[in-house]
């Protein structure tokens, strides 16, 4: 494969699906090999380049390394039950088969939340949450909100299911008050300054650049421009670990490259350990949980790791080891590499293991709708197997993730 090649291949799809705007860029070992800008509309085009955006569930994998930062701290441990650090969440309920409510048989544990294995739903504004905000308004932080959260009664027992839902912003509550830093601090310390992502927050600072337009396909196919705002935006003082990041596309780039790189920035500032990352990749779902997310999104091959999805490598998927994870408004990630085959088997403890990450990556952004982005995300996976893989596609479509 030329690099003249993806070019032709990108700037045509953008052009016959009506994508208004595109970017790409391959970046392997710090290094940028190829960057590309195309799209059907000119003008979202240009706005566009450099832009700032909401990238959504995007913030999850960001959420999860941090959490895993906080892990390597000694602040808490994976094993730990949810109600040491929000007392709310020591007395849970979950609903029956009948929908009576009870209390849980066993607590909540903090990974159960990494794996998406807590019992929530996605539902943000539940009554008592609703609640709050009429009475604190704007003064709703995170913690607070989070309380709220533990109000309405689980859908099933924490750790016996997979369902996609709430679960990174409880932990982004728990981190708050794990480490008494709040979560925007924490990455903004830990990660985003080290890292040179200086335009990345939980929302858009005076120095960032404008929001990127974006656009949702509309039932008689054409492509519409809409407000680009956060439906995960609680208050502008709730943070949302699960998808209330506003990023930069050079700056998502910084992340993926560090987490393509052994944990360890361009300028070589070190954010995270190879273990680390090797546990975030790690499948940790188990019968019927991986038959839940199986369902969920119809992908053979795929488990599910800390705050990622991960390849089983059982030949229906990509190598094993594979990870990453999506947006609402089409963010998607994706890293690759070389896995000691041990990595990909369901288990509950926590190891060490080995296995050497590609530094390559992919980046790309663009504004299409949820379809375009799946065809999209196959058709560029056949050209670069093995690599990293990011890619930002700017769907309006949140609540499919």
């Amino acid at each position: 494969m030329h690099w003249s090649d993806l070019a032709s291949f990108l700037k045509t799809t953008a052009e016959q699906l009506h994508i208004p705007a595109g970017f790409c860029t391959v970046t392997q070992a710090h290094r940028t090999l190829f960057s590309c800008a195309c799209g059907a509309d000119k003008d979202a085009l240009e706005k566009s380049r450099g832009a700032s955006y909401w990238i959504y569930s995007a913030t999850k994998p960001i959420c999860a390394a941090a959490a895993m930062q906080m892990v390597e701290a000694g602040i808490f441990r994976l094993d730990e039950p949810v109600g040491r650090y929000l007392p709310e969440y020591a007395n849970l309920r979950v609903y029956d088969a009948q929908k009576a409510s009870h209390p849980v048989s066993d607590p909540l544990l903090i990974e159960h939340l990494l794996t998406m294995q807590g019992g929530f739903d996605y539902d943000l504004r539940p009554p008592a949450v609703q609640k709050l905000l009429q009475q604190k308004n704007a003064a709703a932080d995170t913690i607070h909100i989070a309380a709220a959260f533990a109000e309405k009664p689980l859908q099933f027992e924490p750790g016996t299911h997979f369902r996609y839902s709430l679960c990174l912003d409880v932990l982004g509550a728990v981190m708050e008050a794990a480490s008494g830093i709040r979560l925007g601090r924490w990455m903004r310390e830990k990660l985003f300054l080290p890292l040179g992502m200086l335009h990345t927050g939980f929302s858009p600072n005076e120095k960032a650049p404008p929001l990127a337009p974006q656009f949702r396909q509309q039932p008689d196919g054409s492509i519409r421009r809409t407000d680009p705002e956060n439906f995960c935006r609680l208050t502008p003082l709730y943070e949302s670990g699960g998808g209330g990041l506003c990023s930069t596309m050079d700056d998502y780039v910084r992340f993926a490259d560090a987490m393509a790189c052994g944990g360890r920035s361009r300028e070589g500032v070190k954010i995270l350990s190879q273990r680390s990352i090797d546990l975030m990749r790690q499948n940790r779902l188990a019968e019927p949980s991986l038959a839940d997310f199986r369902r969920r999104y119809t992908r053979p091959g795929y488990g599910y790791g800390l705050g990622v999805r991960t390849s089983l490598g059982d030949g229906t998927a990509q190598s094993r080891g594979v990870f990453g994870w999506d947006g609402a408004a089409g963010a998607h990630i994706l890293h690759a590499g070389d896995v000691d085959a041990r990595i990909g088997q369901p288990s509950t403890h926590r190891g060490s293991f080995r296995w050497s990450i590609s530094s390559r990556f992919w980046i790309w952004r663009s504004s299409t709708t949820m379809s375009l982005i799946s065809w999209m995300r196959c058709s560029i996976g056949r050209w670069m197997n093995r690599a990293c893989f990011l890619t930002d596609f700017m769907d309006l479509n949140p609540l499919n993730q």
